[in-house]
């Protein structure tokens, strides 16, 4: 279950990082414009991985997930309706910073998980955590490679816009699905 959500979720963030800029720009806004926005949406996405680190500190795995999930959502859904309804405003931009903000702390989420399931991590050994850590960077990197050249050609046929809200919809499937197989995912944690 992990390992399928976790795919999902990599490459529904690669489908909507690598088609929202040209969908911007086909928008009527100038390159120099849409490329100020993504990088002030790359910053707070910086700021995410911080967030994380301090919620991780002061709340449970699980509480914390449950917290950024929902935010998480409703930003994503947002993001989506103003994406068509109005880009490049300033509620637009708010809600991209925002969304990117509570994506990246999922992403350390996902990564927390996938550490805590492996049977590796933990262990004595540097070298065997040095390769847990490798394959986890390796599952990252070939979901990002893949999926762009998927989505390009998917955007070619169905629309950046469309590709963008498949994006949207694929990084929910890692919440809900652990969501819906609590049992499973959240043995190694403490509740």
């Amino acid at each position: 279950v992990s390992t399928q959500s976790t795919w999902a979720y990599k490459v529904g963030e690669t489908f909507v990082e690598k088609h929202i800029g040209p969908y911007l720009v086909d928008s009527d806004h100038s390159s120099n414009q849409v490329g100020n926005w993504i990088t002030v949406s790359s910053t707070s996405a910086l700021v995410g991985t911080f967030i994380w680190l301090w919620l991780g500190k002061y709340c449970v795995a699980r509480s914390a997930f449950r917290i950024i999930g929902i935010l998480r959502v409703v930003l994503a859904a947002s993001f989506v309706i103003l994406l068509k309804l109005s880009p490049g405003t300033p509620l637009f931009i708010t809600i991209w910073c925002l969304s990117s903000l509570a994506g990246q702390c999922m992403s350390c989420v996902m990564y927390t998980f996938m550490s805590i399931q492996s049977p590796n991590l933990g262990s004595r050994s540097h070298q065997i955590e040095g390769t847990t850590y490798t394959l986890l960077a390796a599952i990252e990197f070939f979901g990002r490679s893949v999926s762009g050249t998927i989505g390009s050609v998917l955007a070619s046929h169905l629309g950046p816009f469309n590709v963008i809200c498949a994006g949207v919809a694929l990084t929910m499937m890692f919440q809900i699905t652990l969501e819906l197989f609590p049992s499973r995912i959240w043995s190694h944690c403490e509740d």
